[in-house]
């Protein structure tokens, strides 16, 4: 055992012991107030996020039943955030009620459901802050009536976001349609719209016999 200690050093033992306690009640008051702060902050920020997320969602569902009615479709986007799905349900008609509706896409024609996909894909895109969007294909499976509204659709969201570039690709020749819709060569210029045509691709023969020659 030490040696005794005396009243002072007892005194002075406690008062250091006593400042302990006090310091690390301090700390813990704020750790709590520290924690309540940050508790209410994440809070309110899950708030802004639910409100957003289901602002983003009525949006996009207005869009897609907006796209959809160029070529006479009704439809809805169905959201379940829960469960993160998303299930677009489409009528083959947005003014007959009785019209054939369906959650299953593959169900539609094959034009119904390239359209489909195209509103979409023209509905999300809003969420993308990319200055260029490419699309490949878009028209395969469409006739003549659902390539027009796919061009309608197109051209006007091409004016209205005039500060992105749009590429599509496509093996079709947009000229005609696109002249039926009173978009000519000339106002096409000036919608800055330009068509690119690539060379057609050689057959095998003709390369076997180009790498052939001497």
């Amino acid at each position: 055992m030490g040696a005794p200690q005396s009243l002072a050093e007892l005194e002075v033992a406690l008062g250091r012991a006593a400042d302990a306690v006090r310091a690390h009640e301090e700390l813990e008051r704020y750790c709590v107030n520290t924690h309540a702060e940050i508790e209410r902050g994440m809070k309110s920020r899950y708030q802004n996020w639910t409100r957003s997320l289901k602002q983003c969602a009525k949006q996009c569902d207005s869009d897609f039943t907006r796209h959809l009615s160029y070529k006479g479709l009704g439809g809805e986007l169905r959201f379940d955030h829960d469960k993160e799905q998303l299930v677009p349900r489409v009528a083959t008609s947005s003014q007959d009620k009785s019209a054939h509706a369906t959650t299953n896409v593959k169900s539609l024609s094959g034009g119904e459901q390239a359209f489909t996909t195209l509103s979409l894909a023209l509905a999300m895109w809003q969420f993308s802050h990319s200055p260029v969007r490419a699309m490949d294909e878009v028209d395969k499976n469409m006739d003549s009536t659902f390539l027009r509204a796919t061009l309608k659709l197109l051209v006007e969201l091409f004016a209205s976001q005039r500060s992105r570039q749009f590429l599509i690709l496509t093996p079709l020749d947009y000229a005609t349609p696109l002249a039926a819709l009173g978009v000519t060569p000339e106002d096409a210029k000036k919608r800055d719209i330009r068509f690119l045509r690539l060379s057609a691709p050689r057959d095998n023969a003709s390369q076997a016999g180009a790498s052939q020659a001497p």
